[in-house]
């Protein structure tokens, strides 16, 4: 649950999200799209309350963190660059230095193909 100025906005949200799906969550402006993305990625935790689960276990925000990667609609650091070089710039962030550029950047084109097709 999050309250801003004792207003609920969020409130018994459930949600599953299967591996390797693409996942639309949609509603008009002001609905709590970026407020949700925020509590379950750790975003946001302060004036938060109740539990995020990950897989039925109660998430470990460190562990998550290594696994899943949020770029926010108003990202602060690179406010000048496009939604695939802020992709770019999260593939190299988060995959494992091992990983050879040519397959983050198929990463990130498959990415686009799949965002292009909603």
């Amino acid at each position: 649950m999050i309250c801003a100025a004792k207003k609920e906005i969020l409130h018994n949200v459930n949600g599953r999200f299967p591996p390797g799906q693409l996942i639309a969550i949609m509603g008009p402006s002001g609905a709590g799209k970026s407020t949700l993305l925020d509590v379950l990625s750790g975003y946001r935790i302060r004036g938060v309350g109740g539990a995020v689960y990950v897989n039925g276990i109660t998430r470990n925000l460190n562990e998550f963190r290594k696994l899943s990667c949020y770029i926010t609609q108003d990202d602060r650091l690179q406010p000048l660059l496009t939604v695939e070089e802020s992709m770019h710039i999260a593939a190299d962030l988060k995959l494992p230095s091992d990983v050879p550029q040519t397959e983050k950047e198929k990463i990130v084109s498959s990415l686009n193909i799949l965002i292009m097709g909603y």
